[in-house]
């Protein structure tokens, strides 16, 4: 998890005259002379970032200072966050999340000079200014474990409290005192509680409320039955009425019945038309003449007959020529009448079949369209009258089912607003509630009378748990919560005795293997290498007994860490910092604070230290290093530019401290 600051920001106060604003690069210098504001701001990110308080993991020693301010930190989760005096701290998240040691800050902050790996404030300080806790935490993982075993009261370690079979046997004192204690308290609580069962809980009152209990919800399930039973009956009227409005109305229907008659009407108008027009197109071939002017025609012409041929005078004879011609003429005139006549008629007849053709034909496509809006698969105009009846049993049918559904939700009598949209576990069913609410109210009823005879029970419990209100259920809560109060106070004694009795035989045991395991850690390259890097000639590192740290150079020359000058230990340690924070982050950048942490080294040794740290940054970590050393401001200077000029991907930032007596003032 690798950490950095994205940017700080410290309100004035104290020696700032102004606020204290950075947006932070790569490598940060921020310079100001004495009693500019440096302690200050460095306090304040301590401040805001670690825990200060008492119980934290390091002994800061820190002025007592009002600061305000923040910083954002980026890589702790997926946005940056705000950290400030009143929020969480970076020990919160790493004991949370990532499991890096909590006292991880004391490697990462080094203010004014203190470069010693060992917290200052602590008595007995070791000689060679790393001790073995720093050892134990970062390469033996045994320092956690010290801490846990400090915890461990004398009673435990000394007095040889053991288990057994059952029992903690040990003094009468110390822990084992308050178990017995609890023990005690445990034991008269739990004799009144059962009383008050007895006589409440697991009495008569007591069976009936369990019973009520179970009732009522059984009755709540079947409400809830209910009302999602009328939710479904309200989804299913809202289903029945899209269907209906998907369905043509009756005004629709009725209308549409009018047009199909008037349709069928104008097809049997337009057949009769079409039969009279080929009776009279048949007609014309062979016009009809009327019976009567035949039989006179017929008549005449048979006396002409007659005449002609009867042995009568010449005039005779010539009269029955003459009504033979006048017979013949009289015919083929009165046929060429009929047929004007019956042509003028047909002329008639076809006009008027023509227009109803169009009526006709202007009916059907009404008809047609009216059917394809509405029926989605294509319908002879022939079927309107089953499309109809169809329509208005569909309608019909959705009409009842609808009745019966709001009928249904009559007799539910839910309100809308009380509808329930999740399956219930029970099913609705009407008899079956109203049963329940029969045993309901009997069960009540004689939980009401069994429970005046427990009034004296009542006032003792009153009396131990010294409650005011005399509700049942508060009582019972209230002397089970005493109960399992004083449960849980003794066994958190008797769990905590046997945890430590079983962690201290545990890191008895672990303590015989801590000096190979630190042994094994001192040689790993995050620490190596850059103590040979740094110095150029100690290249490995041993621990003994009595001399603590021993460097081993390249000639194998053994130099005690305690006996080096302070310039050549301010070199190691630096070298031993970042290696241990190498190792107690996993090889993950963080960001390094030092607070003039160089000042005390010759120059030599300064352009080598400023080195190393030029190599932790361009390693990923983020450096922020504060001074009032005109020396040490010109190397990290020159260092933050060749730093840029070696890859434009890294960013230095130098910034005066706005103090009263500081450059940025």
């Amino acid at each position: 998890m690798s950490l950095r600051l994205d940017r700080i920001r410290v309100k004035k106060a104290g020696p700032l005259d102004r606020d204290f604003e950075l947006s932070p690069g790569d490598l940060n210098l921020i310079y100001g002379a004495n009693e500019s504001g440096k302690t200050y701001v460095v306090e304040s990110l301590i401040r805001f970032l670690f825990k200060t308080s008492r119980g934290a993991p390091v002994e800061w020693d820190l002025r007592d200072l009002d600061v305000e301010g923040s910083v954002l930190v980026s890589g702790l989760d997926a946005e940056p966050l705000r950290f400030s005096k009143t929020e969480k701290k970076l020990e919160d998240y790493w004991e949370e999340t990532s499991g890096l040691p909590l006292h991880l800050s004391r490697l990462l902050v080094v203010r004014a000079g203190e470069t010693l790996l060992a917290n200052p404030d602590r008595k007995n300080l070791p000689e060679d200014g790393v001790g073995r806790d720093i050892l134990k935490d970062y390469l033996s993982g045994e320092g956690a474990l010290d801490r846990i075993g400090a915890r461990i009261s004398k009673t435990i370690k000394n007095y040889k409290t053991k288990v057994e079979g059952a029992r903690i046997l040990g003094d009468d004192r110390g822990e084992l005192k308050s178990m017995r204690a609890c023990r005690t308290e445990l034991e008269n609580h739990r004799r009144l509680l059962e009383a008050v069962e007895d006589g409440y809980t697991s009495g008569k009152a007591g069976r009936l409320r369990e019973k009520e209990g179970v009732l009522r919800k059984e009755v709540g399930s079947f409400r809830d039955a209910k009302r999602y039973q009328a939710k479904q009956l309200d989804v299913r009227r809202k289903e029945l009425e899209d269907d209906e409005r998907r369905i043509p109305t009756e005004q629709d229907l009725g209308r549409v019945a009018g047009e199909g008659e008037e349709w069928e009407k104008s097809r049997e108008e337009l057949a009769k038309k079409d039969q009279s027009l080929a009776e009279l197109e048949e007609s014309l071939r062979s016009p009809p003449m009327a019976k009567s002017v035949l039989i006179t025609v017929l008549a005449d012409i048979l006396i002409g007959l007659v005449l002609v041929v009867a042995p009568t005078d010449v005039v005779g004879r010539i009269i029955g020529v003459v009504m033979i011609v006048v017979g013949i003429v009289s015919l083929l005139g009165y046929r060429s009448y009929l047929a004007r006549n019956k042509e003028l008629e047909l002329s008639h007849l076809r006009e008027d079949r023509d227009n109803c053709v169009d009526e006709t034909n202007e009916r059907t496509q009404g008809l047609q369209r009216t059917l394809d809006r509405w029926v989605e698969e294509g319908l002879s105009v022939g079927e309107w009258r089953n499309t109809l009846e169809r329509f208005k049993e569909e309608r019909m049918s959705l009409d009842r089912e609808i009745s019966l559904v709001d009928r249904e939700l009559r007799k539910l009598g839910v309100p809308e607003a009380e509808y329930l949209d999740d399956t219930p576990k029970e099913e609705w069913d009407q008899e079956a509630y109203d049963e329940l609410e029969r045993r309901l109210k009997v069960v009540r009823d004689e939980r009401g009378e069994a429970e005046d005879q427990l009034r004296a029970l009542k006032n003792r419990a009153i009396q131990e748990t010294g409650l005011e209100d005399d509700d049942w259920t508060l009582l019972i809560t209230r002397l089970r919560e005493m109960t399992e109060e004083s449960t849980d106070e003794y066994q958190k004694w008797t769990a905590d005795i046997l945890a430590k009795i079983q962690l201290n035989k545990a890191l008895d045991e672990y303590r015989e293997e801590e000096n190979k395991r630190i042994a094994d850690g001192l040689e790993r390259d995050e620490l190596t290498e850059p103590l040979y890097a740094l110095t150029g000639r100690y290249q490995n590192i041993r621990l003994e007994e009595e001399r603590g740290l021993v460097l081993i150079s390249d000639r194998d020359e053994e130099y005690p860490l305690s006996y080096l000058s302070t310039g050549a230990r301010e070199q190691i340690f630096f070298a031993l910092r970042t290696g241990f924070a190498r190792v107690g982050t996993d090889g993950s950048p963080k960001f390094l604070i030092l607070d003039d942490a160089f000042q005390h080294s010759d120059t030599q040794r300064r352009e080598k230290l400023v080195e190393q740290a030029l190599a932790l940054v361009q390693d990923g970590w983020q450096l922020f290093y504060f001074t009032m050393d005109d020396h040490i401001r010109k190397l990290f200077r020159d260092a933050g530019k060749r730093l840029e000029k070696l890859d434009a991907n890294y960013k230095f930032v130098e910034e005066a401290l706005p103090g009263r007596s500081g450059e940025g003032a």
